[in-house]
């Protein structure tokens, strides 16, 4: 997707155990706001709808930034990659029947308007 000339910044993700980087190219001319990641992917939005992702799955040889769809101002996506939320133009939406591997739901529900952020909490329960 991108020509290697143009490839001037670069976005580094821990690996879960913190023993590697995945190394992710970004176009430099363009303006990345947002970004989010889940276990199985990284999700970036470039101005305020075009949305990419890239698998963290090491057997995955491409390292190009795969185009998604649905346009979206920011996502949100929980860990497991199970639960995603996007906004656009002020709308919150929960993504049902949710593909883990990418920033992909079969069916969006607009939930709230006039939204300015959106995230995931995930609260991990300790019971040793």
């Amino acid at each position: 997707m991108f020509k290697k000339e143009k490839l001037l910044g670069f976005l580094f993700i821990p690996q879960e155990d913190l023993s590697e980087w995945l190394i992710c190219p970004l176009d430099a001319k363009r303006k990345v706001t947002s970004v989010a990641a889940s276990k199985h992917y990284v999700v970036i939005i470039y101005g305020q709808k075009s949305v990419y992702y890239q698998s963290t799955d090491s057997s995955f040889q491409a390292r190009d930034w795969l185009p998604i769809e649905t346009p979206a101002s920011q996502i949100a996506v929980s860990s497991s990659g199970h639960q995603l939320w996007r906004l656009y133009k002020g709308t919150a939406y929960q993504g049902f029947i949710v593909n883990p591997h990418c920033p992909v739901a079969q069916h969006w529900t607009a939930l709230d308007s006039y939204i300015s952020s959106i995230g995931i909490v995930q609260l991990v329960i300790d019971n040793s």
